[in-house]
């Protein structure tokens, strides 16, 4: 039916935390994954990772901004695999 939708994942990188949530992408449902990743993380969230999508801009980034959440974004042809 044209919808399109997507898989969210979040991952904490040290403890392997994994969030994984099936949406339909608009700017407001993303906000929703991450205030719903705030609220069952045991742990504060300092900085994410995101790529350059649409769906992380303007509602996203004032709430990132208003937690003091710092958020990188991610270019394709510069991704590495970093093992630790």
């Amino acid at each position: 039916n044209g919808i399109r939708r997507y898989l969210i994942t979040a991952v904490d990188t040290k403890s392997k935390f994994l969030l994984s949530m099936h949406i339909v992408i608009y700017q407001e449902t993303i906000l929703d994954f991450i205030m719903k990743l705030k609220n069952v993380c045991l742990f504060d969230i300092k900085h994410i990772q995101t790529d350059n999508g649409l769906e992380f801009h303007k509602y996203f980034r004032d709430y990132l901004e208003k937690e003091n959440i710092i958020q990188f974004r991610s270019h394709l042809r510069d991704l590495k695999i970093i093992q630790t």
